[in-house]
């Protein structure tokens, strides 16, 4: 099926034509040259490509998530910026802790270095 409005393109979502792209949505063109949108992993707020719980494949993420290497993780106590483990998920972590990373206060995108004018306040959160 393809869709077309006003000698326009419009682009297929579940089924059914639209003429703008929904949140949390890729656009792909199928194998058969039809641009489809497709919902993203449901953590992410933007993705590149359809996702799984195993590699998200996000951009940005939803509110109350951290994001790191395309992956989106609910955060569980937003004063230490710690998250559910996604490898198992009883275990609550950190950026510092998982990763190696850090993380600003009042942001959520875990980083490789302490930025100038920054220290760690939490060595076990890596809160800075």
């Amino acid at each position: 099926m393809e869709c077309f409005l006003n000698n326009n393109t419009e682009y297929l979502y579940k089924g059914e034509c639209i003429n703008q792209c929904p949140n949390r949505t890729f656009l792909y063109k199928n194998n058969e040259g039809i641009l489809i949108y497709e919902d993203c992993y449901k953590n992410c707020e933007t993705c590149i490509q359809k996702g799984n719980s195993t590699q998200m494949n996000c951009d940005s993420c939803s509110d109350g998530k951290i994001y790191y290497n395309k992956g989106c993780y609910a955060i569980y106590n937003e004063v230490e910026k710690s998250f559910y483990n996604p490898e198992n998920k009883s275990e609550i972590t950190s950026c510092f802790e998982l990763f190696g990373k850090y993380i600003k206060e009042n942001a959520t995108n875990c980083i490789n270095e302490i930025e100038d004018g920054y220290f760690i306040s939490n060595k076990k959160t890596g809160l800075l």
